[in-house]
């Protein structure tokens, strides 16, 4: 909201006309009237007086804030995406641009609209593509230093992935330090510039790994699962579960299906992918 749009809106709630307002500070109400048209702005020294006569504090006058609100947030960013669907990519991009500008600290904002223009240029054919990288790019460097480590882990993955998109491996893993050694990704994302630099035979490794981490992990939640039930007394379910044990050795016939088609991708440098089963497009390599 600009200075123009705050004054009109608390002078009204005031009850005032503006040719009170200005009265009140000295000034004409034309004066007053282009303010709030956004022709010109206060005096530095009418600032203060202006802000005492609303009722607000300065901060308030001058829509200064480092946050927007959730509602606020949602609303722009749907506004983004519409005005993607029926303006110029450029002109939406300069708009983000300087919304970012106005909240420099607001890192969902920016780590959401950068997220939001970097995926509709690679969805749209831009002469130009790769024009935007050094601001786009830049916005994701700069959600890498937030405390919040959602934000600090989706902004390394999204330059993960447009550097491995570019084909600069090198670029891509350094951007692997922003995950845990804990961290499945780290390992998933590292076998694959492994398998893209010719190290073949790490790269099936940790894939492997992967699945029979994935496979053990689901046993130990299933137990705890089942001693929780029988702690409850929900002896009906804990059964169940210990009946599921032939379907838990199924999806371990799965996982070292999953293992020799891995193995056999890696070698050959073949795509394959079922397109029948959630393993098989969850473990497909691009």
């Amino acid at each position: 909201m600009t200075i123009g749009n705050v004054i009109k809106k608390y002078r009204k709630n005031k009850g005032m006309t503006q040719e009170e307002m200005a009265s009140r500070l000295g000034v004409t109400a034309p004066a007053v009237n282009k303010w709030e048209r956004g022709n010109t702005l206060p005096d530095v020294a009418l600032l203060a007086p202006v802000a005492r006569l609303l009722g607000i504090t300065t901060d308030e006058l001058l829509s200064f804030k480092d946050e927007l609100t959730d509602e606020e947030m949602n609303q722009y960013l749907s506004k983004i995406q519409k005005d993607l669907e029926a303006k110029n990519f450029h002109d939406v991009f300069l708009s983000v641009k300087k919304k970012i500008e106005e909240y420099p600290n607001c890192e969902k904002l920016i780590w959401q609209a950068a997220v939001i223009l970097d995926a509709k240029r690679m969805a749209i054919k831009l002469p130009n593509r790769d024009n935007y990288d050094n601001v786009i790019f830049g916005w994701y460097e700069r959600c890498l230093l937030s405390e919040d480590e959602r934000i600090r882990n989706q902004a390394a993955d999204s330059l993960f992935h447009a550097f491995v998109w570019k084909n600069d491996y090198e670029k891509a893993a350094h951007y692997l330090d922003y995950f845990s050694l804990e961290n499945p990704e780290r390992k998933r994302k590292e076998a694959l510039v492994n398998s893209k630099t010719g190290r073949r035979t790490e790269a099936y490794r940790a894939y492997e790994e992967l699945i029979y981490s994935g496979y053990q992990h689901i046993q130990m939640v299933l137990n705890d699962l089942r001693i929780l039930y029988m702690e409850d007394k929900n002896h009906e379910m804990a059964k169940k579960l210990v009946k599921s044990r032939p379907m838990l050795r199924l999806h371990l016939k799965w996982a070292n299906i999953m293992k020799f088609v891995l193995v056999w991708m890696l070698r050959h440098g073949k795509r394959m992918l079922c397109g029948r089963h959630s393993l098989c497009r969850k473990y497909w390599i691009a």
